[in-house]
Formats: C-alpha cells, sequence, structure tokens
C-alpha cells in the first residue's frame, strides 16, 4: 500500500504526538511505567487464527492484574 501523503510534505501530519507529561519522573529510572503487548503472525490461515488468538487474549486477560504491575 502507498501512502497517499509523502513524509514530510506540506500537507501532511504527525499520526503521533509526544506526550512529556505521560511517564512519572519522580518515579526510579528502574520502576516499569509502561508494558508493550504485541500480536504477530505470518500470512493467512483457515479462520484466520491469529485474529481470533488476539482478540481471545485481549477479552480474557486480566487487565487489571497486568496494571497493579505498573504500581
Amino acid at each position: 500500500m502507498k501512502p497517499s501523503t509523502a513524509p514530510g510534505a506540506a500537507d501532511s501530519a504527525p499520526l503521533v504526538a509526544v506526550n512529556p507529561g505521560f511517564f512519572d519522573k519522580s518515579r526510579p529510572r528502574y520502576s516499569i511505567q509502561i508494558i508493550t503487548v504485541a500480536f504477530g503472525w505470518l500470512g493467512y490461515s483457515e479462520g484466520f487464527i491469529g485474529a481470533k488468538r488476539q482478540r481471545e487474549i485481549l477479552s480474557t486477560t486480566d487487565w487489571a492484574q497486568v496494571a497493579k504491575l505498573l504500581d
């Protein structure tokens, strides 16, 4: 897929904006403040199992327990 606007073009806009207030700078550097969850698969399979597993994980994970890791 080709982008509709070239990077740096006059009519382009950023997809992401930096939020300098996102992290608590008063916490020590070794303190976990963010967890990244990534999903990936190569190609498609019968019933597109990758997407099914992604939805299953997102809907069955106890996100409150994950959040406790950040406290």
